[in-house]
Order: structure tokens, then sequence, then C-alpha cells
């Protein structure tokens, strides 16, 4: 499907800013059942440009989670604003609601970034009751229902990534989602600088047609690719269940109502990770620690209590039952 789609685009000689672009943007706003989205050229792109619509300036406190790719940080400090990093929970890869709120009341901000990390939604009901202007970070998961169904978006926008390993791969790319129309004309303002006044926040961050052609086919399948990593996930949890909670302090990752599993990780704060990888890799298997901190040990030590623990085991649609057998199998032998 996304070779047709590719080759199409290359055949039709129209390779940026044409009807596959308009169609993902298109699509994303039917997506998060949103009035509007616009096409970029990265994740982090979308995340800068969303906050700049948002009202972000220099000097601008911004909420967001420590235990976090680098990305996050770089999208805010891009605008000279000052990134304000909130701890995860203990034995949790995201931040208590609570904890954000407090945080953004200390430090006077009124906006907050949120990811869902690894898949694991975050509740936005308590940052918007507090007044909170909302970011979510939907490149690893979004809002969505037990019954395979996505839900409307909840923060005043959304950001996603189509990075070639994120939950829709483009290879490159991202959007931004959401109902304010002040918002939407900022970002397509700003995503190109062409025949406009110089300006050093106006970059070229446009997406073209060949990853909105690729991220356009993961888009059409994501409800196939949701079940997919589930069922996968489940046999994870199946065949690790007796084996991992059996060592000292291991663990699985928790279950929640409308969970993505975009990753599937092990908590192993018994073992030396970088070991376990080098062994696993010995093994013929790839793993990884899913985030590289940005943040100071005194300010978020969880998160690096987190880092330092948790294993991610590898998981994709495609994933084949004896590839999966050979991952718990290598596990299984390292922690034996």
């Amino acid at each position: 499907m996304e070779t047709k789609a590719v080759a199409e685009v290359v055949q039709s000689g129209h390779w940026a800013g044409g009807e596959r672009v308009a169609s993902l943007e298109e699509s994303l706003a039917g997506l998060f059942s949103a009035r509007g989205a616009v096409a970029i050229g990265s994740g982090v792109g979308a995340l800068r440009l969303a906050l700049m619509g948002l009202g972000v300036r220099a000097g601008t406190p911004v909420v967001v989670p420590g235990y976090s790719c680098v990305a996050l940080a770089n999208a805010v400090l891009a605008l000279g604003a000052r990134p304000v990093p909130v701890d995860c929970a203990v034995g949790e890869v995201n931040p208590n609601p609570s904890e954000i709120v407090a945080k953004a009341q200390q430090v006077e901000a009124f906006l907050a970034v949120v990811v869902h990390t690894f898949g694991q939604p975050v509740d936005l009901a308590p940052l918007k009751n507090a007044g909170l202007i909302v970011v979510e970070d939907c490149s690893h998961g979004m809002p969505w229902n037990q019954d395979g169904t996505p839900r409307p978006l909840e923060g005043d926008a959304a950001v996603l990534s189509f990075y070639a390993t994120k939950l829709i791969g483009g290879g490159e790319g991202g959007a931004v989602v959401t109902n304010d129309t002040d918002v939407l004309e900022s970002v397509l303002d700003l995503r190109d600088y062409t025949d406009k006044a110089a300006m050093g926040v106006r970059l070229n961050d446009k997406m073209n047609d060949l990853e909105a052609a690729l991220a356009q086919c993961q888009l059409s399948r994501l409800p196939s690719l949701v079940e997919a990593r589930a069922e996968r996930a489940a046999r994870y949890r199946k065949r690790l269940s007796e084996m991992v909670p059996s060592k000292a302090g291991t663990s699985l990752p928790p279950e929640y109502p409308g969970r993505i599993w975009y990753r599937y990780t092990v908590r192993l704060p018994s073992f030396d990770l970088d070991r376990v990888m080098a062994q696993m890799l010995a093994l013929g298997v790839q793993t990884a620690r899913p985030v590289s901190l940005w943040v100071d040990r005194a300010d978020c030590p969880e998160a690096h209590r987190t880092e330092s623990e948790i294993l991610s085991l590898p998981l994709y649609p495609t994933l084949g039952v004896v590839e999966q057998d050979t991952v718990v199998s290598a596990l299984r032998q390292i922690l034996s």
C-alpha cells in the first residue's frame, strides 16, 4: 500500500505542497474530530509552531514532563522560552496531573505539554479544570476508546510526529491539530517563509507529499495497527507474567483503559540495564532505553530512576510469533 502511494506521488511530479498533504490534514482533523490540522515537516517543528500559536514567547515558562524526549525541551528553547520539568510519579512514566498543576502554579505557567508516554494516557481534566492551556503530544498514543476508536481532541492542541518508528510512521513529518482557528492560521503562516518578511522563527517547516502519502497509508489503517500492537502486548504479558515479577522488584507495564501499546517496557531495578541490553543484542535481540534524559537528577530523581530501570522490548504491528518467542527466550535466559 505504502509503495504504491509513494510511487503515485513520484509519477505525478508534484512532490511538495500538493493534494497528499491536504488529504492528510483533512484525515487528521477527522481522526480527532477537530476543526483543522496542519501538516509540518517534523514533530519538533509541530510542537514549536503550536506553542507559538498558543502564545508562548521568549521567557515564557512551559511545563513539560521530566521523563521525555529532548525534542520537547528543544521546541521550547527554540522560542527563547523556559522548559519547566515535572517529575514522573513513583513507578510510572507520566507525572501525576496534580503535580503538573502544582508546578504550573509555582512557576506561573499558563501552558503545559503532556505526553501519552509509550501510549499510556494522561487525564487532562485536572489540568483543564485548573485553567491551563494543554498541548497533547500524541506521537506515542492518543485518547482512545476501549472499542478501538479515537476520542475527540481534549487539549487545546495536539501535536504528532510521523518519524519512522512512531505510532503513525511517515519517515519524517508531524502535524498540529486544534479547534482554535487563530492557532490554525498562525501555524499555517509560520510553517513557510516563502514571499514573507524576514522572521527568525519562520523557517522551512513544510511537509512534502511523499511523507504525507506514507503517513496517510498508516493513518487509514490506524485501528488495525493499534489492535495488532495490543495483541502483541497481550502475548508479552502472558509469556512474561510468571517470569518477570519473580525477580526482585521487576515489573511489567501497567494496563489502563484506552491504552495504546506504542512500546512494551519491562522495569528491571535489580539489573545493570546496559549489560542486559548488550546480552540481549548478543542473543540477536535489539532493545533500548526508550528515553535519554535532559533534566537534572536533582529536579527529577524519579525520572532518572525510571531511565535506569526501564527496558523497551521490540514491539511493532508486524512482529511475528517466532520473533516474539526469541525476545522472551533471550530475556528469560538473562534474568535467570
